[in-house]
């Protein structure tokens, strides 16, 4: 799940589900375009206080961003969420699911099939 080599505003959009415009990019960022892009040259656009201000403000999850850019770790974030809550999060506490049970939990939910009885039989 890595966009560490993708530029900050595909990604944006991708998050966001919809193409944003540099402008709404740079309100969120709260920086001015050639700030914008002097930290982009430069390489230090993709910081976690850049990161987590433009998901604030665009309302994304700030943990999502920080992963999909590698500043922060999955397992870290598990890690931390376990340590604060006293629990694991909560894709760790559900059941694995295999192919076999997801096809019986389909046939289970699937009507059973009966001939019609106002038909005659072929």
């Amino acid at each position: 799940m890595s966009d560490s080599g993708k530029q900050l505003d595909a990604v944006l959009s991708y998050l966001a589900g919809r193409r944003l415009r540099m402008s709404e990019i740079l309100d969120a960022l709260e920086m001015s375009r050639s700030t914008y892009y002097l930290q982009r040259d430069e390489g230090r656009l993709i910081t976690a206080d850049n990161l987590i201000r433009v998901a604030r403000n665009l309302g994304l999850n700030e943990i999502d961003l920080l992963v999909r850019y590698e500043l922060v770790t999955i397992e870290s974030a598990a890690e931390y969420v376990e340590d604060t809550l006293g629990y694991p999060p909560m894709a760790s506490r559900r059941r694995a699911t295999t192919a076999a049970t997801a096809r019986a939990d389909i046939a289970r939910r699937r009507p059973r099939k009966a001939p019609r009885r106002d038909k005659p039989a072929l």
